[in-house]
């Protein structure tokens, strides 16, 4: 405890925006939350385009997208939540 969180520095080169923007959050710096919502909604459109293609259509296009999308978000935060910790940040 008391030691500064820097996710960030776990970040490697050329990863995805949304990978960035969750290693801010975790950071607790301002305005990272928005970015992230923001990141999330547009990967869920990406998946969302994809289930459509596979034939998924209606309600269980938008929740698979927006549940899939929110899934792969909590995934990077568990890592990076877990890496810290294993480097003994709080």
């Amino acid at each position: 405890m008391g030691q500064t969180k820097n996710h960030k520095r776990l970040v490697a080169a050329k990863s995805p925006p949304s990978v960035y923007e969750i290693a801010a959050l975790l950071d607790g710096e301002p305005g990272a939350l928005g970015r992230v919502v923001v990141l999330t909604a547009q990967r869920a459109v990406l998946i969302g385009t994809g289930l459509y293609f596979a034939g998924i259509r209606d309600k269980q296009l938008a929740l698979g997208a927006l549940y899939g999308s929110v899934a792969v978000t909590l995934w990077i935060a568990a890592g990076f939540a877990l890496e810290g910790r294993e480097e003994g940040d709080s």
